[in-house]
């Protein structure tokens, strides 16, 4: 899920600062709230969240439970069991947590959203197109879950479809916030570098919040030896 709850300065790549915020809440009171959700463990789950894309893998492991123990109900927070496997590329260890999540609530898009993603790195992309496809109903058109199956289409070698994704994402941006970030991956898929390397680029200067997953996006794999892609990150203060 997008990182907007990661750290309000995260914006400047602030890592050291959200470090410190999310230790100093956790402090304070290890069943904190995070503002932007109401469960008693989502300060815990985001931690997770950062501390991954710090490639800090034990630590937030280690959250992870500490956010499942708190509230083993949370939808959210059961889906994030399959997505730490799948950023480590462990996609046959992903899918029994995400089915799993799947059986609590059947329509809860974010656990559909990440067996897609499993599936499709998996090279199982019928399965990885039928998940997406739930998400776009579900989600009533979210451009982000739009440009998950344009993805699909486009690793799968259904590039006709691909295209018309851009086409209807662009539709969508008469209406609506589309991220750049998002469309960037559907261009890694077609193996457009150029192009994608020009998405990353404004999702840089919109400081979209889909970047902060860069270093672990399996989509983005094809780009990191591009020293179009390394510079971006280094600007992006990782380290």
């Amino acid at each position: 899920c997008p990182n907007t709850a990661i750290y309000e300065g995260g914006r400047e790549w602030n890592w050291a600062g959200a470090d410190k915020e999310f230790r100093r809440a956790l402090e304070l009171d290890p069943g904190s709230r995070s503002k932007y959700e109401p469960n008693p463990a989502s300060t815990n789950h985001w931690y997770a969240h950062y501390l991954m894309t710090m490639n800090r893998v034990e630590e937030s492991l280690k959250a992870a439970r500490g956010a499942l123990e708190l509230d083993p109900l949370d939808l959210a927070i059961n889906a994030h069991q399959g997505w730490h496997p799948l950023i480590l590329r462990q996609y046959d260890s992903s899918l029994e947590p995400l089915e799993k999540a799947i059986e609590l609530a059947p329509t809860f898009t974010v656990s559909k959203w990440y067996l897609g993603l499993a599936y499709e790195q998996k090279g199982a992309f019928d399965q990885a197109i039928a998940q997406f496809e739930d998400c776009v109903r579900l989600t009533n058109n979210s451009p982000s879950m739009v440009a998950l199956l344009g993805h699909a289409y486009a690793v799968a070698g259904r590039q006709p479809e691909a295209r018309a994704i851009l086409q209807k994402l662009d539709a969508l941006s008469k209406e609506r916030y589309v991220a750049p970030y998002p469309v960037a991956a559907i261009y890694a898929g077609l193996g457009e570098p150029d192009r994608a390397m020009e998405w990353l680029e404004r999702a840089f200067t919109a400081r979209d919040s889909w970047l902060d997953y860069v270093r672990l996006d399996p989509r983005m794999d094809v780009l990191r030896s591009d020293p179009r892609f390394v510079d971006l990150v280094r600007r992006m203060k990782f380290e």
